[in-house]
């Protein structure tokens, strides 16, 4: 992953972690003393812990995205953090269990929920040959024609978000909002065959991602800095895309490209 706009992200009462850095190219400035917005952090009772991820129950498609109940956080009323968590969910099933995401090489409904300065970027660098600066990897994408479906795809996993503030570099932008920051650690399952195979095997994609919602001119949601363990699957081609398994790949792990 790259070019996804750097931001930084202060949380206050934050179960996450005191300072959380999310960021993409470019130089990040932590000199600057941010005075996080004075909010109760809001944990959703955990569907799984965050150390074992395969444990936590698994849902069929977006039935298994799970947000806490919104209340209004930083200076979001609790209509807009409902919206900003109805983006969230949408960019997740987007980006990691819908069919054409996962199957076919499908960007643009993963495209069309990011924010408009991540949105440019991600297509900017969705087809290139340079592996540190090809963006096709913020999805799980198995290159099409490689597999095949072989029942619905699955995700579980837990939600933590906390009242905090976050500044945008893009396009020069140095602008500090009070938002909600959010912290996701899910396990996405797949079920597939080898074309022309009746055997079914099964990829996991354990993903760990921070995330900031923000209202700009509209509420957005900016994707941060994640981290992905794949089992099953292949992920070390320079295409961003996942491939099958083999006797000297069964499995990898990826991280936000810098």
């Amino acid at each position: 992953m790259s070019n996804v706009g750097p931001f930084v992200a202060v949380a206050a009462a934050v179960p996450l972690a005191v300072v959380l850095i999310l960021q993409g190219t470019g130089a990040i400035d932590l000199t600057r003393e941010e005075k996080p917005v004075s909010q109760p952090s809001v944990r959703p009772l955990p569907l799984g812990t965050p150390t074992a991820l395969a444990d936590a129950p698994l849902k069929n498609g977006a039935d298994g995205i799970i947000l806490p109940a919104p209340v209004a956080m930083g200076t979001l009323t609790k209509a807009e953090v409902a919206q900003g968590y109805e983006r969230l969910k949408k960019l997740l099933v987007a980006a990691h269990l819908e069919n054409g995401t996962v199957f076919k090489g499908d960007t643009k409904s993963y495209a069309d929920a990011l924010s408009p300065h991540q949105r440019k970027e991600f297509l900017a660098g969705i087809k290139s040959a340079d592996p540190l600066k090809n963006t096709r990897s913020q999805l799980t994408a198995f290159a099409p024609g490689s597999v095949e479906q072989a029942a619905p795809n699955q995700a579980g996993g837990t939600v933590e978000v906390a009242a905090g503030s976050g500044q945008s570099a893009a396009e020069g932008s140095v602008k500090l909002y009070q938002g909600v920051l959010v912290k996701i650690r899910y396990t996405f399952v797949y079920s597939i065959r080898l074309p022309g195979s009746t055997a079914v095997e099964k990829v996991t994609s354990r993903r760990e991602q921070d995330m900031f919602i923000a209202k700009t001119k509209a509420v957005e949601v900016w994707a941060g800095e994640w981290t992905n363990s794949i089992e099953g699957a292949s992920c070390t081609a320079t295409d961003g895309f996942l491939h099958p398994k083999t006797a000297t790949s069964p499995g990898c792990s990826r991280t936000t490209r810098a």
